[in-house]
Order: C-alpha cells, then sequence, then structure tokens
C-alpha cells in the first residue's frame, strides 16, 4: 500500500472515531447562525443638553457588581464620568443603580436638559 492511501484510510479512520464519540457522548453539532451586521452610532444631543451614557456590570446574576457612565456635550466633549462599586446585586438592580448614580450626578451640578442612554430595555 502506498503513504497517500495508508494517509487517507486514518484520516477516514479518525473521523469514524470522532463520529462515533460525539454520539455515544450525546453530542449533537450544530451549525452556527450568521447574524445580520447591526450599524451601531452616537447620536449628539441637542446643543443645550448632556448626554449620559450608562452601563453595569455583575459577575454571576447575584455577585460582585458595580456601574460606570460618562456625561458629554453636543459635540462629544466628555464634561464627566463616574464609576461606583454596589456590593452583591443582580444584573437588573447594578443597571438600575448606575442609572441612579448618573442621574444623581446631573442633579448635584445642576444639569437639567440631559439625555439618558442605558443599555437595558427592562427600564423603558
Amino acid at each position: 500500500m502506498n503513504d497517500l492511501f495508508l494517509l487517507s484510510l486514518a484520516k477516514l479512520l479518525v473521523e469514524k472515531v470522532h463520529s462515533n464519540s460525539l454520539q455515544w457522548l450525546n453530542v449533537k453539532l450544530i451549525s452556527p447562525s450568521i447574524s445580520t451586521p447591526v450599524l451601531v452610532s452616537w447620536h449628539n444631543p441637542s446643543s443645550r443638553s448632556l448626554k449620559l451614557n450608562v452601563d453595569s456590570s455583575s459577575l454571576g446574576n447575584s455577585d460582585s457588581a458595580s456601574g460606570r457612565g460618562l456625561v458629554c456635550t453636543s459635540i462629544g466633549t466628555l464634561v464627566a464620568g463616574f464609576a461606583c462599586s454596589f456590593g452583591d446585586k443582580t444584573n437588573m438592580e447594578a443597571e438600575a443603580l448606575a442609572l441612579i448614580c448618573g442621574l444623581q450626578l446631573h442633579l448635584n451640578n445642576g444639569w437639567m436638559d440631559v439625555l439618558t442612554l442605558i443599555q437595558s430595555f427592562f427600564f423603558i
């Protein structure tokens, strides 16, 4: 037998063993879905208002959580930023607390006209 034949036979055996192993382990192969790209962009607030962007994170769904945010002018100039630690909170609690921190920053500075951007649809 030539080397090419042995190599082809070895590849076939490896594929067969791999396929049978997956069946034996009850593993189902699923083709990945291809999502449609989404265009994301920053939109300026009106010239008289500020824009508050807030975000949060929680390690796990009831673990160490934090929030942060930025306040920018209509041309994107950074006015202020904040970061807060919330202790053990869920994702939703962290998102709400980050929003509260950002709004408190606005109130403390006397900024009245504010456009707020938050990633969670839960609060809309």
